[in-house]
């Protein structure tokens, strides 16, 4: 456990965000699969829900304000932006992965079944 609070203090450090609550961090970065090890552990499907709801407010914002399109033309922009593919970019570009705390064995079902 405290390898892996090492390597997200680090990460949070990089980016100017090291005084950011550590338990909501852990929160953020345990997958469903954790609990077969921990099953007290709190995963992030509660926050995911509350961060799509916050990405799609924030990018409506910013394309309503930027861009002179109409609401179909905006939707679209939308959803490219917030897309699963975008975000999965932008994941990988930060190389979060090795930061996300499951259960080995899930995870390498899980990765043969749909790599």
């Amino acid at each position: 456990m405290q390898n892996w609070e090492n390597k997200i203090k680090l990460c949070l450090k990089k980016r100017d965000l090291a005084e950011i609550d550590l338990d909501l961090i852990n929160t953020a970065f345990t997958h469903p699969s954790y609990k077969g090890l921990d099953p007290l552990a709190e995963d992030y499907e509660r926050l995911e829900f509350l961060g799509d709801a916050v990405l799609d407010l924030v990018t409506a914002d910013y394309l309503i304000k930027n861009n002179p399109g109409e609401e179909g033309q905006l939707t679209e922009k939308r959803k490219q932006l917030v897309s699963n593919h975008t975000l999965s970019g932008i994941f990988d570009e930060f190389d979060l992965a090795p930061l996300i705390r499951t259960n080995k064995f899930c995870e390498c079902v899980f990765r043969s079944n749909f790599s």
